[in-house]
């Protein structure tokens, strides 16, 4: 098995931000009546898990996303991406349907935040985990996108694991 170098983990995540910043999921911010009703894009970031007041680990993902206009001030975001921690080996796809309001004044919208993980481990276990948080968006004038979230996680069928606490930033680019 190869070593994961702390060189190699750099290069990793300087590949995964010019990669996310081809695209994140759009904001309420970028459409108006004229618009397109769904929008594409890709989406990446980092998100690192704490449980039991300890940081337990970091990934980095990438993925695409559409923006869905429900309304004029609302959307629904639905994205998989897949996600890597290097550092141990960890690897697994994550689904995620994001509700997202504009907020009536500037650039920023509140966000509600499901997901579903896969997550695979370098012994090959298998674990699948839900989590659900809120966070906050904010659009830049060219369509950038960026937002922070703060979810609660569990695993399925291993209630002993407890809730793990998921900081995560995102950004990126529509695809036009």
């Amino acid at each position: 098995m190869m070593e994961v170098t702390t060189r190699m983990k750099f290069l990793l995540l300087a590949v995964m931000i010019g990669l996310s910043t081809i695209s994140t999921p759009v904001s309420a911010h970028e459409t108006s009546d004229t618009d397109s009703q769904i929008t594409f894009s890709m989406n990446g970031g980092f998100t690192g898990l704490i449980a039991q007041g300890s940081w337990i680990g970091q990934y980095v993902y990438a993925g695409p996303s559409a923006y869905i206009s429900l309304r004029e001030n609302m959307a629904f975001i639905p994205s998989v991406t897949f996600e890597v921690a290097p550092g141990a080996g960890n690897w697994g796809f994550v689904a995620t349907g994001t509700l997202e309001l504009l907020l009536p004044k500037g650039p920023f919208a509140i966000d509600l935040v499901p997901s579903i993980s896969q997550d695979t481990a370098s012994d090959g276990t298998t674990t699948v985990s839900w989590s659900v948080g809120p966070g906050t968006t904010f659009a830049f004038f060219n369509g950038m996108t960026l937002s922070g979230t703060i979810q609660a996680s569990g695993i399925f069928g291993h209630p002993e694991a407890g809730v793990v606490l998921q900081p995560t930033i995102s950004f990126g680019i529509p695809i036009r």
